[in-house]
């Protein structure tokens, strides 16, 4: 059967229409790929370019560098959200004019939701009716120059005040005719003055520093790169804090905020409308919102946000720029000179300036528009977002990239401007007179440019023309020893800030930091932490930089450097870190080890040391100490009666010594024994689990009123009866400091009596050295006591060693700075944890000569006179300075008894007679052995004496 098709001629023509049409179409669409911009190299999986914008150097300095590379515009990625980086003066002009409808929206921020008032700020407020109608509120009750001028007798009177106090201060404190003052933080305060005047009808005294702290917390925040805003699935972990600081914060502010709304209202209950002319900014905004509802917020919400916007807004941006340029005339004297002949020539010396001279002083403005040419307030603009798909320089751009306007970088470009890194102010009396700040000059935007241009600007310039003004005007400046000013910079949130200072050298970082996490990554794993970290050490110094997430370490590897954070120093690392461990299980931070420095550290460290850690009490306590050392060798010797095979037995030596030393410590502190299936599991449990032990003890304690026999508790409850201390109630302290004491005591004494028999199982000929030395003292017809101890010199020399080889710590407990200071010739900044490595100071090749080997004669010929107290730095397993170990003198007491009572009492050898694995492991601060240390053991000594 044939089958067959037959297309007439229409179809067949039809056909080829239709194929044409399709190849034409498809041919169109390949030539109409769209041209993205060039991608920056180094980009990592999930963080994008994050980890080459963090560190030292200021992000848009980064990015400017990367635009040398890469051209006037290319892409970054910021985490998973792609960011477009413009460099250049014509391309900045098509994005703020062309385009500018496009980027009029903020990217969705976390602190814009938290601190932001969910968007009702209208700095963060989307492009719409709300941001239109809120912003043209601010301009026009504000930031007009109508209502600026109506406001102008605040500026004059805080520049007065500002001038005056800075007089007052000179006249009080003078030496030599001059006095130092640090500029900041008076500029600050004229600012914040003239803007809370303004908006809210305050002033700001220096002793109430809560607004100074919430807005310069904002303001750290607000810059951030948030983790959760760039890599939105880990948003639910806050890495870094970010938004449980927000949280904080945005409660801090409020607080304020919804105080000063309050009072605003009872005056207006009290006042008629006809103060008008007086109100300031949160009158008017009561009575043009009345009770409405706008975008969704109620009108106290807009009130306040609005409010916080102005404030914040205006403080830290003109205090920089005062700062900023004040700095440049310090270091071009001659600028200063000439600015000061300016104004003596226009105003002279029988007032001080005013707003109205500002006209007249070109060479002043000149100066205001060079200092905002090389600092522009905020380098790398507000963030901005791209509503909608467009082109910027001829590359397609997709919806939702960030625009990175980095203004620095347009405003030192040299096709721009000539000697652009230079500070030359003539240039605006010459070639770039007519250049202006209000942004249509697109070389020279600091306020940015388009709708989303800073409304503040006429205020801002006014603040900042009359404050250098008036200061240059009124005072004769120079720097301490005359030398130059650092211009070193920090990105305080988006603010790009300066502070006086000398030139600050921080010490070098490691390298392999991740993003967010920072070295975290590095310090697990099978290696030590303090072995890794010496291994870095012999690489970048003895003192190198980390990064704990969000936190900075300083690594110490060395005794001179240890010396000088140990006493020069010893006042600013004195304090512990925030750690979750004190708060939890820690009584929130009643326990001494984890409290602050101050009183309550002071005094309940005294009571612990007069009370249970003092020579004089451990001499009284001493027969706890000869009783429980007698009870483990006569349960040694019992074990190996029952169970010895061939004349020894096998004993798993950690869980003996962990037995002695914890009966020794309950006994002193808490005047309990510990038994094999009694506290030790709960011990090692939850706060609540030790809490509900603790609380049994101490209720036993109260009832019984015994004080013959003593205990610390005891001694706790005399001393304390029921007075609070530090905000901690007595049972609390008491309760806390016995855990102290306990748990300090327990492990690491136990650590260290463990490798030291693991060291001596592993060097023989030191076994039986140190076992002719204790017989020839000793004897045999009796066991070891405290008294010997002081003539073993040998057997010290093997503690000594034991424990430079394996300190107790080997990372020393955490500290942290609470004040910039100097270390080993670096800045270190206020907050930085210390991280002093022990095990790496201790095995230093120039201290210690074959400073890996078990030599214990070393304590008897060169190093004899090196002892454990915290002054010899070479050799400092309990730390040194005020957090140094307060029981020192205990552990050294124990671990000398432990090991002398145990190898004088036992021969000792290992199954096989293998030598014992030293894998060291980290449990939580103490160096422990991995694996457990079992020994055979037999009798050594006539049985009556066991």
């Amino acid at each position: 059967m044939d089958c067959s098709i037959h297309l007439s001629p229409n179809a067949i023509i039809c056909g080829i229409v239709v194929f044409i049409w399709y190849y034409f179409w498809r041919v169109r669409k390949w030539r109409e790929v769209k041209t993205i911009a060039p991608e920056a190299c180094g980009g990592w999986p999930i963080f994008g370019h994050l980890h080459m914008l963090r560190g030292p150097t200021p992000t848009h300095i980064t990015l400017g560098a990367m635009a040398d590379r890469y051209g006037p515009v290319f892409r970054i990625r910021l985490g998973s959200q792609q960011g477009l980086v413009v460099s250049n003066s014509e391309i900045a002009k098509e994005c703020f004019t062309t385009n500018d409808l496009k980027i009029s929206s903020r990217p969705s921020l976390l602190v814009a939701e938290h601190i932001g008032y969910d968007y009702a700020m209208f700095v963060f407020a989307p492009h719409g009716a709300f941001w239109r109608e809120i912003r043209k509120i601010a301009t026009v009750e504000l930031l007009s120059n109508r209502r600026l001028d109506l406001l102008k007798h605040i500026r004059h009177f805080e520049i007065a005040t500002f001038l005056k106090g800075l007089h007052k201060h000179w006249a009080a404190k003078s030496q030599n005719d001059v006095v130092l003052v640090e500029l900041k933080q008076w500029v600050w305060n004229l600012t914040l003055n003239v803007l809370l005047r303004m908006v809210v009808g305050r002033r700001y005294t220096s002793g109430n520093n809560k607004i100074q702290r919430a807005i310069e917390n904002f303001f750290n925040i607000f810059g951030a790169i948030v983790p959760g805003d760039v890599i939105p699935y880990l948003k639910w972990l806050d890495l870094g804090g970010y938004e449980k600081s927000m949280k904080k914060t945005a409660k801090e502010v409020d607080d304020i905020f919804s105080e000063w709304l309050d009072d605003h209202k009872q005056k207006k209950k009290k006042k008629s409308d006809q103060q008008n002319d007086q109100a300031d900014f949160m009158d008017v905004m009561l009575s043009l919102l009345h009770g409405t509802d706008l975008g969704g917020y109620d009108a106290d919400t807009i009130n306040k946000a609005t409010c916080l916007n102005l404030i914040a807004g205006g403080s830290d941006t003109t205090t920089g720029t005062v700062v900023w340029a004040i700095s440049l005339l310090m270091n071009n004297r001659h600028v200063l000179r000439k600015a000061q002949e300016e104004i003596d020539s226009h105003v002279g010396k029988d007032r001080v300036v005013k707003d109205t001279d500002i006209a007249h002083l070109t060479y002043l403005q000149a100066i205001v528009k060079e200092t905002l040419r090389l600092y522009p307030v905020a380098p790398l603009a507000g963030p901005r977002v791209f509503t909608e798909d467009c082109t910027v320089g001829g590359y397609h751009v997709s919806k939702g990239t960030r625009l990175i306007a980095n203004l620095w970088k347009i405003q030192t470009d040299p096709n721009a401007w000539a000697e652009p890194l230079e500070f030359k102010p003539e240039r605006f009396l010459s070639t770039k007179k007519d250049v202006e700040m209000k942004g249509q000059h697109f070389e020279l935007i600091p306020f940015g440019s388009g709708r989303r241009a800073c409304p503040g600007t006429v205020f801002a310039l006014q603040m900042v023309h009359l404050a250098v003004a008036v200061f240059v005007h009124a005072f004769d400046i120079t720097t301490p020893s005359n030398l130059p000013i650092d211009m070193t910079e920090s990105i305080n949130g988006l603010v790009n800030v300066a502070e006086w200072r000398e030139v600050k050298t921080i010490a070098p970082e490691a390298c392999g930091g991740w993003p967010i996490f920072g070295h975290l990554h590095m310090l697990r794993g099978p290696t030590p932490t303090h072995i890794t970290l010496g291994a870095m050490a012999d690489r970048y110094g003895p003192v190198f930089r980390i990064r704990l997430g969000s936190q900075q370490g300083l690594v110490v590897s060395n005794s001179e450097i240890a010396k000088e954070c140990f006493t020069t120093n010893d006042l600013k690392i004195a304090s512990r870190p925030s750690l979750l461990v004190a708060e939890h299980i820690g009584y929130d931070y009643a326990m001494f080890v984890f409290a602050p420095h101050g009183p309550f550290w002071r005094e309940i460290r005294k009571i612990a040391t007069v009370e249970l850690l003092s020579n004089r009490r451990l001499e009284l306590l001493q027969h706890i100490r000869h009783s429980e050392v007698a009870t483990f060798l006569k349960e040694l010797h019992k074990h190996w009666a029952a169970k010895s095979q061939n004349d020894v037995v096998l004993v798993e030596l950690k869980q003996w010594v962990w037995d002695l030393t914890l009966n020794v410590l309950l006994r002193m502190v808490v005047g309990r024994r510990y038994t094999s299936g009694g506290y030790e599991k709960s011990m090692k449990k939850t706060a609540k689990e030790i809490d509900d032990i603790l609380r049994e003890w101490l209720e036993d304690h109260k009832s019984d009123q015994k004080n013959d026999q003593a205990d610390f508790m005891d001694v706790m409850l005399s001393l304390l009866h029921d007075t609070e201390l530090g905000g901690y109630d007595a049972d609390t302290i008491n309760k806390a400091t016995c855990l102290t004491l306990i748990a300090g005591g327990s492990d690491t004494t136990t650590g260290t009596v463990v490798w030291a028999i693991s060291l001596l199982m592993n060097n023989r000929h030191v076994l039986r050295k140190a076992q002719e030395e204790i017989d020839s003292h000793v004897g045999k017809d009796r066991v070891v006591n405290d008294t010997d101890i002081a003539n073993l010199t040998y057997l010290q020399a093997i503690v000594k060693e034991t424990l430079r080889l394996y300190p107790v710590a080997p990372l020393a407990g955490p500290r942290v700075f609470t004040e910039d200071c100097t270390v080993g010739g670096y800045h270190v900044s206020k907050g930085t944890r210390l991280i002093a490595n022990l095990w790496k100071i201790q095995t230093d090749p120039n201290a210690w000569a074959e400073p890996l080997e078990f030599k214990p004669e070393r304590f008897l010929s060169t190093n004899k006179d090196v002892e454990m107290k915290g002054q010899h730095f070479e050799l400092i397993p309990f730390g040194s300075g005020r957090r140094a170990c307060p029981g020192t003198v205990f552990a050294l007491q124990m671990v000398h008894l432990a090991v002398a009572a145990f190898v004088h009492a036992f021969d000792i050898t290992t199954p096989s007679n293998l030598p014992i694995d030293m894998t060291e492991s980290i449990n939580g601060l103490v160096n422990v052995k991995v694996t457990p240390l079992e020994l055979l053991i037999k009798p050594r000594l006539p049985h009556h004496l066991y």
